[in-house]
């Protein structure tokens, strides 16, 4: 059995100073850790430039700030704003008292209590979605470390062995249900027998995972960075960043993606058995109408990895149990976040605070929270990365063909995987030219990157014509506009994104928040250019060439927020590796450094909040509503598309403007949707005009606003008048012939 190369141990390891395991002072000699930072300049100039950014930060912040508690005022009552304000002072002083707290010895309970209140909150609401989740985790474990521990690829430390192990058993779960798929063979209980067959198979594997999350644990107790004050401001504020995770992870689906795109397409596979794409409504979408109107009804025509899991579980455990899919990825790429970033050189107090700090950005814990396929392509992004540079320091050849497996898998999640890979694929070359016979390498390289990811590309070219259906290959090397339908210049768009990611989020990010990515970024820039290494990290600078080269290409493209999750991970961990050099300056800095990272985790709340909690999610929680009920309450879509599954016959289809919510449609095959946003300008009506005679469905389930009226009036003699109307949407019925 091989392994990896040893990572990189740092002085914070050792029991240099801190805290004792029972909890009493330990001693240190001055010598026995030697920073791996030094300031560029002196203290006091030091302490002078943050003090300013920081104060000018918190100036360009107060108003953001005060425009998400008044989101909360003007929705819940002023009420509800004054008791947001107060919570998040409560909080920050809770820190404070935490702090102290925790020095007595109740640090060492924390990863814990974290996983426990986790649990218990997801158990308290789908029982049997957490017992389904545990069981594919098991699947996937035992698969992927049994081929790692055959090749001689195993980790030597538990973050990573649990992180791409199970990565790997997750690409291979979505090999092996192509062909099942393709074969017409999806079925609950065919499911069900892989899942318990292979839990026989490698059930030494699987029993290995309760010893390794112990030594998760006794690495946590083990280690002085554990009790690091800048550790406890993020232990503070952790519970109510999880507690807002769980409850949206178990809550019934309401976010568009998720019940638009991925989960109807789930049911799709899993309902007709077949791998085969969701219909599209009219024959001739062309790309340019296709994108502009029908890219709801085109989506299963993408990579379909990430929905293929979700077919799976939804076999198991239903759509409470697929919805858990997401966060475990989120927790896998947690994982294998640390493991790159102890590779790279980062110190484990830096690891604990980053993870923490990349966990809380409103926009990855919100698509980590919910059925969307981002944090699944996060994994396969990240086992890549550190397979890269495990095979930079171990110089085994296996581990070059193992990050051209998860790159392909990557690309098989989604298209936007190219951001990521192809830097991490120049990575992967440069150190191919280092190997024996590098063709013969190359070779085999490409051939597992074409067989683990392209796939799906070869499937949209046999069906449409275009390997990219419904998008287009110039959509890889021309700017796009942004979400809210400006377009940015290209020539200013790298200097600009920073400043739309933080004060005019709606460019960037599908959300209501103007400030999807918090302001952790934004407080800590300057330390990149106040401190650096005393020694230089190989495998740091090549993953600062990842991002760079992500960057570049990515705001180029004007990239929505969540496709450079992978990324923003990775610096969200380097950078809290400056962090902790600041904090680590002296006592002034330590409090100054605390108390920005503590501001920087209150104000990121809001807009988790804004994103994932509403208040029927609430009291369905509470088990004062039911599923019904709360999804009555929470989403417009809902009520027409419940009135259609009372009505609709088995030979009747539904066409639909902008509700698109088909998961919960009786057949999302025959629900089908066109979606805009914009205005419906004279060509937009007749093409959807055409689109509803081409497509001829029985009901038809308009906006009401006046875009819908117009559609209606152009329609009349057609449909009759509405059958159903409320607030947000109208059905009408096809005229008899």
């Amino acid at each position: 059995m091989g392994s990896g190369p040893e990572e990189p141990v740092h002085a914070d390891e050792r029991p240099a100073g801190g805290f004792a395991r029972g909890g009493a002072r330990a001693t240190m000699t001055p010598s026995a850790a030697e920073p791996a930072f030094e300031a560029r300049w002196s203290p006091r100039a030091t302490a002078v430039i943050l003090s300013v950014w920081v104060a000018v930060c918190l100036a360009l912040t107060a108003e953001p700030l005060a425009e998400h508690i008044a989101y909360f005022g003007e929705r819940l009552g002023s009420v509800f704003a004054w008791a947001i304000g107060a919570t998040l002072l409560g909080l920050c002083g809770w820190a404070a008292l935490y702090l102290r707290l925790r020095e007595r010895g109740l640090w060492r309970y924390e990863p814990r209590l974290l996983a426990g209140l986790a649990v218990a909150m997801v158990a308290w609401a789908s029982p049997w979605a957490l017992v389904v989740t545990a069981l594919l985790f098991g699947l996937c474990y035992g698969a992927g470390s049994a081929a790692l521990d055959r090749l001689g690829l195993t980790p030597p430390r538990p973050t990573a062995r649990l992180g791409l192990a199970a990565a790997a058993g997750l690409g291979f779960l979505v090999l092996l249900l192509i062909p099942i798929g393709m074969a017409g063979l999806y079925s609950a209980g065919l499911f069900w027998v892989l899942t318990l067959a292979g839990c026989g198979l490698w059930r030494r594997r699987v029993a290995e995972i309760p010893a390794l999350l112990r030594s998760l644990e006794e690495g946590w107790t083990d280690t002085v960075a554990a009790q690091s004050r800048l550790v406890g401001v993020a232990m503070a504020f952790l519970p109510a960043f999880v507690a807002s995770f769980a409850l949206a992870a178990v809550a019934p689906a309401i976010s568009y993606d998720p019940v638009s795109h991925h989960m109807p397409a789930a049911r799709h596979y899993l309902e007709g058995g077949r791998l085969e794409p969701l219909p599209v409504p009219a024959a001739n979408f062309s790309e340019k109408w296709l994108f502009t109107l029908g890219h709801s009804v085109g989506y299963s025509y993408y990579p379909q990895s990430f929905e293929e899991l979700l077919t799976f579980v939804w076999g198991l455990g239903g759509q409470p149990a697929a919805q858990l899919v997401a966060p475990l990825a989120c927790a896998l790429s947690l994982l294998l976040l640390i493991a790159v970033a102890r590779l790279a050189g980062v110190s484990r107090e830096a690891c604990i605070v980053g993870a923490a700090a990349a966990f809380t950005l409103p926009f990855a814990h919100w698509t980590g929270a919910i059925a969307k396929n981002d944090y699944p392509l996060a994994l396969f992004q990240l086992a890549a990365l550190y397979a890269a540079l495990t095979a930079k320091q171990a110089g085994r050849r296996e581990w070059l063909v193992a990050g051209a497996f998860f790159m392909g898998l990557s690309v098989g999640v989604k298209h936007t995987a190219v951001f990521v890979s192809f830097p991490v694929g120049l990575l992967l070359l440069w150190e191919l030219r280092r190997r024996a016979q590098p063709l013969r390498l190359a070779a085999a390289m490409a051939a597992v990157f074409l067989a683990a990811g392209f796939f799906w590309h070869v499937r949209a070219y046999v069906l449409t014509g275009n390997p990219f259906y419904p998008a287009g290959a110039a959509r890889s090397v021309s700017t796009t506009p942004a979400i809210d339908g400006t377009t940015p210049s290209r020539w200013t768009t790298h200097l600009l994104y920073p400043w739309y990611l933080h004060f005019d989020g709606v460019k960037v990010m599908e959300s209501p928040s103007g400030s999807p990515a918090g302001f952790y970024f934004l407080f800590f820039a300057p330390l990149w250019a106040l401190y650096r290494r005393r020694q230089a990290s190989a495998n740091e600078a090549a993953v600062l060439f990842v991002l760079l080269v992500f960057y570049l290409y990515w705001a180029y493209i004007w990239g929505v927020l969540r496709y450079g999750l992978a990324p923003a991970l990775l610096f969200a961990v380097l950078t809290a590796d400056r962090l902790a050099a600041w904090a680590g300056q002296g006592r002034g800095s330590s409090r100054a450094a605390r108390l920005t990272l503590g501001y920087c985790f209150a104000f990121a709340l809001l807009p988790t909040l804004m994103l994932e909690v509403n208040a029927p999610q609430l009291a369905w929680y509470a088990k004062r509503l039911d599923r019904e009920g709360y999804l009555r309450a929470a989403m417009a879509d809902y009520p027409a598309i419940a009135f259609l599954n009372g009505r609709m016959g088995p030979e009747d289809r539904a066409l639909s403007l902008n509700n698109c919510s088909s998961a919960y449609a009786v057949d999302p095959a025959r629900f089908r949707c066109v979606r805009y946003e914009g205005v419906f300008e004279p060509d937009l009506e007749e093409k959807f005009v055409e689109i509803v005679g081409q497509s001829d469905p029985s009901y038809l389930v308009l906006p009401v606003n006046p875009m819908g009226g117009r559609v209606r009036r152009l329609l009349t003699g057609r449909f009759g008048p509405p059958i159903f109307e409320d607030g947000h949407f109208m059905v009408l019925e096809r005229e008899e012939r």
